[in-house]
């Protein structure tokens, strides 16, 4: 809230296209304020993150664009989760089932960029809900960004 506040008190910011991104613990995160803080945000990047275990049942927000990426190979976070320090992280999958149960999000499409595999579904209000894997472990790629960003933009949602 602080880091939201100083922005757009020292940046002629657009309120309402704030995208929240972060990368491992930061994806974690962004996929907790996805659920939690939707109203304040444009879009949220998670990647590769995931929720902690148990996923959430459900998410107290509304809807919003998520568009998660992840390295295939990701043995930081791996797709199924794994222990870390008596407690563990959740299945990116069971994460993303929740959140397409949550946001009615429709059938997927399928699409292939350069090395990103993804999922895309949409719901009635337009939002996005992607899943996009790529070859590799677990790295933050700033061309992950425009990708997002591109597909935000033709969608009509920034």
């Amino acid at each position: 809230d602080a880091v939201r506040r100083d922005m757009i008190a020292r940046f002629p910011v657009d309120q309402r296209r704030i995208i929240v991104s972060g990368a491992s613990t930061g994806g974690m995160m962004t996929l907790g304020l996805a659920c939690h803080r939707s109203d304040d945000y444009a879009a949220f990047i998670p990647m590769s993150g995931t929720f902690w275990s148990p996923v959430p049942e459900t998410c107290s927000g509304r809807a919003a664009n998520v568009l998660h990426f992840h390295g295939d190979r990701d043995q930081t976070v791996p797709l199924d989760g794994r222990a870390v320090a008596g407690t563990r992280q959740g299945s990116v999958h069971r994460a993303l089932e929740m959140y397409r149960t949550f946001g009615r999000f429709g059938p997927r499409t399928r699409s292939r960029t350069d090395d990103l595999r993804c999922e895309i579904r949409s719901n009635r209000r337009g939002n996005i809900l992607s899943f996009c894997l790529y070859d590799g472990r677990h790295s933050f790629r700033s061309e992950n960004l425009r990708t997002a960003w591109q597909m935000l933009r033709a969608a009509g949602q920034i």
